[in-house]
């Protein structure tokens, strides 16, 4: 059994587009996935669910302040709230069709120690889709294991990037964890084009300010941080 977890931000179209996906799945696969959704704040389309789900086991979490680029605690957020031992973690421009909820699901799921990498779409310039690697934010790893490397680090929190570099590349090594990318099972691209432009106009990236944040955890100037949910959260649905 496995729970997805997508943070999200101002995604009203995509959440729209995702849950019809969700609905299409196999009544296996829905009575053995659940799907957290966490609202990262968004000030202008909260996560609402309207109309029927179709047997879609799905949550709605909702960080009530809005704190900029905020996707560690996002999804430290999802993770500790999953009621499963596995966890599909990715982005909310990316997602999982039927086909691939079936296959996940035939994984062999009783090492805590392997990471699996699902492949993805991605959109070109030209608004082709084409098929590419693994992506840094959608991975299938134990929820054990997850808090053993010590989670995402919210001190990334406020600006863009870092935290999954961070936990991918430093975090996770010393635990001697087996990558393994799922060349069969694949995260479409989601996200709607009025999304995208939300995004932008609501989240400067300013990374800068990460990327010295992870060199100095990195060289141990800094330790990981392991101040887990700053924010007062509720729960939306159900």
């Amino acid at each position: 059994m496995i729970t997805i977890v997508h943070p999200y931000y101002n995604h009203s179209e995509t959440f729209v587009y995702q849950l019809n996906q969700w609905k299409r799945f196999s009544k296996y696969a829905k009575e053995k996935i659940e799907i957290i959704v966490v609202d990262d704040g968004s000030p202008k389309f909260p996560c609402t669910v309207r109309g029927p789900v179709d047997g879609v086991d799905i949550k709605v979490l909702r960080i009530e302040e809005d704190i900029r680029w905020n996707t560690a605690g996002a999804a430290n957020l999802g993770i500790k709230e999953a009621k499963y031992d596995w966890i599909l973690h990715c982005d909310f421009d990316h997602g999982v069709n039927a086909r691939s909820a079936d296959k996940l699901l035939q994984l062999d799921l009783s090492d805590p120690k392997v990471v699996y990498w699902p492949m993805t779409w991605h959109e070109t310039s030209k608004g082709f889709q084409k098929f590419g690697k693994p992506h840094c934010n959608g991975f299938l790893m134990n929820k054990g294991t997850f808090w053993e490397a010590g989670g995402f680090d919210e001190d990334f929190s406020g600006c863009w990037g870092g935290q999954d570099i961070m936990f991918h590349l430093v975090s996770c090594p010393p635990l001697g964890l087996t990558r393994t990318v799922l060349e069969d099972i694949v995260l479409e691209r989601m996200v709607r084009c009025s999304d995208a432009k939300v995004q932008g106009v609501y989240r400067d990236r300013e990374d800068s300010v990460n990327w010295k944040k992870f060199y100095d955890k990195r060289d141990g100037i800094v330790p990981q941080s392991t101040d887990f949910l700053r924010f007062e959260w509720h729960q939306v649905y159900p």
